[in-house]
């Protein structure tokens, strides 16, 4: 889902394991390392069974950072959990409000939360402005009376109306459309179709997004291409309306891959709209990896398809799981990586200069289990917030938000991964990345050394 304040948006899907970077908050305060410092993991459901999570930051209230997230749980029941302090405490219980799968959840910027999710047919919307104590009766957003929506994502505009985005197949085919609340999501106007009416075959995977200045919708979407008769894959498209949603533009490809593509995700500012999205080509094989590509809007260019991570043959899949956009314009992205004999993994990434580069993948999560669907929120600060299912059971949370991290209830000393404190390394000394790759000339960070081939690896963070 996406907002203009706070900004962030959703989606989805054996080396040595890398480690997540939590030391003592006191090493927060070294200005040598410029580290994103994730908190130790934590569960935040209450449930037996809970999947597919959506995450928002809602406005800053003092010195207080609410922080919502959305999930299925326990035989098609949307639950619904908060925190007050940007993670640091959760709700002692779930909330339940209603019955459906693929939820989404948003905020506006007056503090009001909104939940999406589907039932049997339907996609319906409910509003809190307690922080869940109460919701309203939910509203039918879509008008497809034969088959079924789901799958929907949500902005606001400038004047705060609502933007929902969905897939139905009301063609037979599965089509992205569209809809506008003006009225807090109690009711919502016709449907307008985003792709190609008649296309045979099934189109999906949508976001959206509203350009602050413009007011221009963004959706993204895939569509299908025969690669050779009887062999249908995707391609990512970008599909801008500057009509308020009433109709759109036709669709731009994003992507070059001659494989396959999907999950796109976008974001934007008011000059630069950056999507990203997974695919693969013919010369990669089984690897998936995950681009990004942004749009100039003042002179309508596009920059090049640009790498998020390193197209690395240890491992078979980057897919994004999300972009959330800060108000620095720094672009967030959460990914869900496994290497070529292990698990996936929740990682993060970040970009400084509107999609064009990106920093080195950090992992977020600290336990060895299989980890799925990462999504991501930023808030108005540039902190991140990160959900996902996890291998350990449920729903699990991490930021980089040091209030969370210095108030957050302490995991016990073996849990937490620890690091000496060096400012230099002895010569000879071997030296490993959280990848567990050799890295020749190392800058302050953390790292795994080995003083002799036959000896443990040890960590290290090294300030100098």
């Amino acid at each position: 889902m996406k907002r203009l304040l706070p900004i962030r948006q959703r989606g989805r899907p054996r080396l040595p394991r890398p480690w997540a970077a939590v030391v003592a908050l006191s090493l927060l305060t070294l200005s040598a390392v410029a580290l994103a410092w994730f908190a130790p993991n934590a569960r935040i459901d209450h449930a037996s069974m809970a999947i597919d999570p959506a995450i928002a930051a809602g406005p800053a209230r003092g010195q207080s950072q609410p922080v919502y997230v959305a999930f299925e749980r326990d035989a098609a029941y949307i639950g619904f959990q908060m925190s007050s302090d940007a993670g640091a405490t959760w709700l002692a219980e779930d909330r339940i409000v209603g019955q459906g799968v693929a939820p989404e959840v948003a905020a506006d910027a007056e503090g009001s939360v909104y939940v999406f999710y589907s039932d049997s047919a339907h996609v319906n919307c409910v509003r809190t402005t307690d922080d869940g104590a109460t919701w309203s009766p939910a509203s039918r957003v879509d008008d497809c009376k034969t088959g079924r929506a789901d799958g929907a994502r949500v902005a606001f505009d400038s004047a705060g109306n609502l933007v929902c985005v969905w897939c139905d197949d009301r063609s037979a085919e599965y089509r992205v459309r569209s809809s506008v609340s003006t009225d807090h999501g109690a009711t919502w106007s016709p449907s307008v179709c985003v792709h190609d009416e008649v296309m045979p075959y099934d189109c999906g995977g949508n976001d959206v997004f509203v350009q602050p200045v413009t007011n221009h919708y963004f959706v993204t979407g895939t569509e299908p291409y025969e690669v050779r008769p009887g062999l249908i894959s995707k391609h990512s498209f970008l599909y801008r309306s500057t009509d308020g949603g009433q109709s759109f533009d036709a669709g731009v490809q994003l992507d070059t891959f001659d494989k396959y593509c999907s999950s796109p995700h976008v974001v934007a500012d008011d000059n630069h709209v950056i999507c990203d999205y997974s695919g693969s080509t013919q010369t990669s094989g089984v690897l998936i990896f995950t681009e990004s590509r942004t749009l100039w809007t003042a002179n309508d260019s596009w920059g090049p398809c640009t790498p998020v991570t390193d197209l690395d043959t240890d491992y078979i899949s980057y897919y994004c799981g999300d972009l959330a956009i800060s108000a620095d314009a720094r672009v967030h992205t959460a990914l869900m990586i496994s290497p070529i004999y292990g698990y996936h993994h929740v990682y993060y990434a970040a970009s400084s200069d509107y999609g064009a580069s990106w920093s080195a993948r950090e992992q977020v999560d600290d336990d060895s289990t299989d980890k799925q669907y990462p999504d991501i929120a930023a808030d108005a600060t540039g902190h991140v917030y990160l959900v996902w299912i996890d291998g350990r059971g449920g729903l699990w949370f991490s930021t980089n938000n040091p209030a969370a991290i210095a108030e957050g209830q302490p995991q016990p000393a073996a849990s937490r991964p620890s690091a000496a404190i060096v400012r230099r390394l002895s010569p000879g000394t071997t030296v490993f990345d959280a990848m567990g790759r050799r890295v020749v000339d190392p800058k302050p960070g953390i790292y795994f050394v080995r003083a002799a081939a036959a000896a443990a690896p040890r960590k290290v963070l090294l300030v100098e």
